[in-house]
């Protein structure tokens, strides 16, 4: 079925709305009005038929006319030929009224060739010529023949005037019949009767017939009876279609009754010879037969002529009832069309209008359509998309700000975790500072407890040698004296060393925490920093508590040594466990020299992470800028959209400062790293 169509689809595709209407209006009206023409033709048809039988009836009752005047001059001249005086008169004037007449009715038929040929034309006037010729001739056979030919040619002239008319050929039954009297039965009635008055009329006067002329009067006395009941039969065939012509019926009736009593008469006195009575009135009786005959005949061709009529005027109500219904058909069919065009038209112009705002981004114009066709709803569902695009629209917008503000916020949270990776990598690199300086005075303070350790494995020499190396003593305690101090110093120094360790193990453990899984390793470095600290811390205070009780020892000795020197063996006894105290000295300045060295290691490990923290602040930098470029983009994409006709785009959307934090954020690139790794990366950043 598609392919079938394909080719129909494929023109209709090519043309625009209007030609297809047209195309499709044509192709349903032209075989309409094809069906509508033949069916006025056929009503035309039927009107120019009932006009040709009204013309018809016309020239039949002019024809009907000039045929009985003949039938009566024949009676006339045939009596008056026979001696009648007054026939012979009558016929003279019955002759010069016959003759205009007669040149009239072939005037009309010359007028009319579709009624009568040209062949019977010139046969009827040369019945004429013959008729004329011969009523100069005496002899009255030769006259009666040339009255029967006229008569003959007339009545052939009448079966081709309705034949060709087509009153022979009527359609209705009642006028059928009708015509069929008027033209055949009645007008053959009418000359039997007329034939036997002629005959008889001269008989009566004269007693004399011509050479077989009685038989020739009984045959008509025949035929007349044999006709009327026909006349009878076809009258009532009439009445069954129209019983109100009931009158016709009784003037029928009253005419074939004067019809037989003619017959009785013509029995009597003709074929009897019984009492006769006179020419002039055997054919005076029998004209006033045919005079009824006439009044009938008058009277079935007016009701003929009423029936045409009414026929005429149908057939032309119903045409012009038919042309004002196609007339209406076509105008409200063109109408309608023109309605259903325009209709149509305008709801694709405005759904095509539609369409168009939508492509230009315009989302405020609102369709409507009234109608309940399928372009109705379809712009409809086109109404029902354009407020599902509007939701859409407002969802991406509010959606994009959104994308933008948390843009900003991940900026922001950039700039911060920029700002303190920065601080981290100052600390450490403070810390780092720090660390190598703690580095160079635990190796002083492990220097000093070995000359210490030395000094006192001397003193304790010297302490034996007495009290002559007691200036030299006191000299020396002057030094220890100096030097504890110097040690208390280092101490102190030790002392915040470790409570900046514990703040920074401290805090690495808070970042640790903030690291996640990837920062569990180095919280639990962090721990222990924080525990070796701790023990620094302790130790540094017991190094502290022994310095002092070391320095409060010298100051009694060197109280002791400048008192007396009996006191040495104490000082001997004091130098001992000073040694034993330096020895201790010695050892935690190794455990605390082992704590720093894992310092450092930690310190190094915070250096790789603050590294990548670093790399990964880039990455979330990068990503917070595309994303909010791609905010931006998709804000600037929406912003095509009008929603509201009353208020401007918002394409404010994409332009939120998001952005401000990159600055901070690339400075990191360039900030100072600690470790020699960290500071090589950092040049590198640098020269990126």
């Amino acid at each position: 079925m598609q392919a079938f169509l394909s080719p129909a689809v494929t023109f209709m595709r090519g043309l625009r709305l209007l030609p297809k209407f047209l195309i499709v209006a044509c192709l349903f009206a032209i075989p309409a009005l094809v069906v509508s023409g033949l069916f006025i033709a056929e009503l035309n048809k039927a009107i120019r038929l009932t006009e040709t039988e009204q013309l018809g009836l016309q020239q039949l009752h002019q024809l009907q006319e000039i045929r009985q005047q003949v039938q009566e001059h024949r009676g006339l001249q045939h009596l008056g030929l026979a001696g009648n005086a007054s026939a012979k008169q009558a016929a003279l004037n019955l002759r010069e009224s016959l003759a205009p007449q007669s040149q009239q009715l072939l005037q009309q038929l010359q007028q009319h060739p579709d009624l009568v040929s040209n062949k019977a034309l010139q046969e009827l006037q040369e019945a004429w010529l013959n008729f004329s010729k011969a009523i100069e001739n005496t002899k009255a056979r030769e006259t009666y023949a040339a009255h029967n030919q006229l008569l003959g040619q007339l009545q052939k002239i009448a079966t081709e005037i309705a034949d060709h008319s087509n009153l022979n050929l009527d359609p209705q039954v009642d006028t059928y019949y009708l015509i069929g009297l008027y033209s055949k039965s009645l007008p053959e009635l009418s000359n039997v009767l007329a034939d036997t008055a002629a005959r008889g009329a001269p008989y009566i006067d004269t007693g004399l017939l011509e050479p077989n002329e009685d038989v020739l009067i009984n045959a008509n006395v025949m035929l007349s009876q044999r006709d009327l009941p026909k006349v009878q039969a076809q009258l009532e065939e009439v009445l069954r279609a129209h019983p109100s012509l009931q009158n016709l019926n009784e003037q029928q009736q009253a005419v074939s009754a004067a019809h037989l009593a003619f017959l009785e008469r013509t029995k009597s006195e003709i074929l009897s010879t019984l009492n006769q009575t006179s020419g002039n009135d055997y054919l005076k009786a029998g004209q006033q037969t045919i005079n009824q005959w006439r009044d009938l005949s008058n009277t079935i061709a007016g009701f003929i002529a009423h029936k045409l009529d009414q026929r005429l005027q149908n057939h032309v109500w119903n045409r012009n009832a038919m042309l004002f219904a196609i007339a209406t058909v076509i105008f409200v069919a063109v109408y309608l069309l023109a309605g259903f065009y325009i209709a149509f038209a305008r709801e694709l112009r405005q759904l095509t209008n539609a369409v168009h705002r939508i492509s230009d981004g315009n989302l405020s114009v609102a369709s409507q359509s009234k109608g309940k066709d399928e372009v109705a709803l379809l712009i409809t569902e086109f109404e029902s998309m354009r407020l599902v695009l509007i939701g859409l629209v407002k969802n991406i917008r509010t959606s994009t700000e959104q994308i933008a503000s948390s843009s900003e916020e991940i900026a922001n949270g950039n700039a911060d975790l920029s700002t303190r990776t920065e601080q981290q990598a100052s600390s450490l690199e403070e810390t780092s500072a720090s660390m190598e300086e703690l580095t160079i005075a635990v190796k002083q303070n492990i220097e000093s407890a070995q000359q210490a350790n030395q000094l006192a494995i001397s003193a304790s020499d010297i302490a034996k040698d007495g009290g002559v190396a007691v200036k030299q003593m006191t000299t020396m305690m002057e030094g220890i004296q100096q030097s504890s101090k110097q040690i208390n110093d280092i101490i102190a120094v030790i002392d915040g060393i470790a409570f900046q360790t514990n703040i920074l193990a401290l805090n690495a453990a808070v970042e640790a925490a903030r690291a996640g899984e990837q920062g569990r390793g180095f919280a639990v470095v962090a721990s222990e920093v924080r525990n070796l600290a701790q023990r620094s811390a302790a130790a540094a205070k017991e190094i502290k508590q022994l310095i002092g009780n070391s320095v409060k020892q010298v100051e009694a000795g060197n109280r002791q040594v400048q008192q007396a020197g009996d006191t040495m063996q104490r000082v001997v006894a004091s130098i001992v466990n000073l040694n034993a105290n330096m020895h201790a000295i010695t050892d935690a300045s190794v455990e605390q020299g082992d704590g720093i060295q894992m310092v450092n290691a930690t310190l190094g490990q915070l250096d790789l992470i603050t590294q990548q923290n670093a790399a990964l602040v880039e990455h979330a930098a990068a990503a917070a800028e595309s994303m909010r470029l791609q905010a931006s983009k998709l804000t600037d994409a929406v912003a095509a959209f009008t929603i509201d006709p009353h208020s401007k785009n918002s394409t404010d959307i994409g332009q939120t400062p998001a952005a401000k934090p990159l600055a901070k954020i690339k400075h990191t690139r360039t900030r100072k790293m600690v470790g020699v790794g960290g500071m090589r990366l950092a040049r590198q950043l640098a020269s990126n």
